[in-house]
């Protein structure tokens, strides 16, 4: 499996050795709910390859508990086949050319474009296809995610001049500036065989083109050099993919409401001129477009005091990009609360093509539908987010640290009027669905 196996994201490795003391423990994760963790609920479509554990199962473990014997390793049944793991081995293995290590020991979030070597011959006189591909994640723990996108031939020298023009390996970037491979984040990352388009779909490489890692860094966490990069499985041709990035407004409320005094950490003007000069206009914009205003904030529920929990939703209705939907992936940070994508017809019921209840921004995850869903232009795709700005979804004071499974440790910050930035400091609301034609 993906967790507790050699090279999995458990920490704990349940196949080469049986603590019985480390697997009562996780049994009661299982029973509280929080292990494997699996976000989605059933409401949304049915997901290939799901992390579950059936009761069955558990009652298994239970009854080895009473006589917890290790048995013979030679003697046990092979893994069950999964859809999206190769049985051959890459094609390619690309890394970072260069070593990185953060240099800020402040910055709660640091987003490097790193910029990966040259496909060798004979790929750099033809078009690789890629079928799928696996991340090789040298620093697990100091990182959210690892996005891959494609740098076409043309677009090569103005990678290569922001990476000399910034100081230490890559460059800081900002999430969309490059069309994705894929967004996967590294807690979903398996030991091998990681994703696997649908046949006959796949991406393609141009000659003289490049791969390049977004990595999204936690520097607090990161205490040595970070190595990564990925494995690439081709194929001989693929037909394309296409990614749609559909945005809901993420600008989130106080809980005692919207000031009109510059300098007010709940003033929208004062904390965009810290984080992002010109968003107050490009936010309107994006709020006409969604149907909504600023007076849909002024009219949120707001208290007198700051509560333990407060919280405010907001969706985008968008007209859908035509195409047969394989992969869904919902984008929030740390003060989510709840998530999901609709897709609703012209007339008739929507589909929830993804909903995930309570949202846990380390399992963020890209998930493959176990059918493709089809959408015309007749359709609209709907990203909603529901927010948690109250006292209790704050983070550390001291360390910017937020919580995740439960809340932060006191004291925390007050809260803030908060922006769509890239940062855990902000919110976003983003639907990614890769579809083919």
């Amino acid at each position: 499996g993906e967790c507790h196996s050699p090279g999995g994201v458990g920490g704990l490795t349940l196949t080469e050795s049986a603590d019985a003391v480390v697997v009562r423990f996780a049994i009661t994760r299982v029973h509280d709910g929080t292990m494997p963790p699996w976000p989605p609920s059933a409401d949304g479509l049915p997901i290939a390859n799901r992390r579950e554990i059936d009761i069955e199962e558990v009652r298994l473990i239970e009854r080895w508990l009473e006589r917890p014997t290790l048995g013979d390793p030679a003697s046990a049944p092979p893994a069950p086949p999964t859809s999206y793991r190769f049985q051959r081995p890459p094609e390619l293995q690309l890394l970072m050319p260069e070593p990185y290590l953060s240099s800020s020991r402040v910055a709660s979030d640091e987003i490097r474009c790193l910029v990966l070597p040259a496909l060798p011959p004979p790929y750099d006189k033809r078009s690789a296809f890629i079928e799928g591909y696996d991340w090789i994640v040298g620093s697990p723990r100091a990182m959210h995610h690892i996005v891959a996108a494609i740098v076409p031939p043309a677009g090569v020298p103005t990678v290569h001049d922001l990476d000399a023009r910034d100081p230490g390996p890559g460059f800081e970037c900002a999430a969309g500036d490059f069309p994705l491979i894929a967004s996967l984040n590294n807690s979903s990352i398996g030991p091998d065989g990681g994703f696997r388009y649908p046949d006959p779909y796949g991406v393609a490489v141009p000659a003289g083109g490049r791969v390049m890692l977004q990595v999204h860094y936690l520097p607090a966490f990161q205490r040595a050099a970070d190595v990564s990069g990925v494995k690439l499985w081709l194929r001989s041709s693929a037909s394309p993919i296409k990614v749609a990035v559909y945005t809901a407004p993420s600008d989130v409320p106080c809980p005692t409401g919207i000031s009109n005094t510059y300098g007010n950490p709940c003033n929208r003007q004062t904390i965009a001129d810290r984080f992002r000069p010109g968003f107050v206009a490009e936010n309107d914009r994006l709020l006409a477009a969604c149907g909504q205003s600023m007076a849909s904030r002024y009219a949120a529920p707001f208290t007198t005091t700051i509560p333990p929990h407060w919280y405010f939703t907001s969706a985008c209705p968008t007209k859908a990009t035509p195409g047969k939907v394989f992969s869904v992936h919902m984008h929030a940070h740390t003060r989510a609360s709840a998530v999901s994508i609709k897709a609703c017809p012209p007339a008739g019921p929507c589909v929830k093509l993804l909903d995930i209840p309570k949202w846990s921004w380390p399992w963020e995850s890209a998930y493959t539908l176990q059918e493709p869903f089809p959408l015309d232009e007749t359709w609209t795709v709907i990203p909603s987010c529901t927010w948690d700005n109250g006292d209790l979804a704050q983070p550390n004071l001291e360390t910017g640290e937020p919580g995740h499974y439960e809340p932060a440790p006191a004291p925390r910050r007050t809260p803030e009027y908060l922006l769509p930035i890239s940062s855990r400091l902000g919110e976003m609301c983003q639907a990614v669905l890769e579809m083919g034609a």
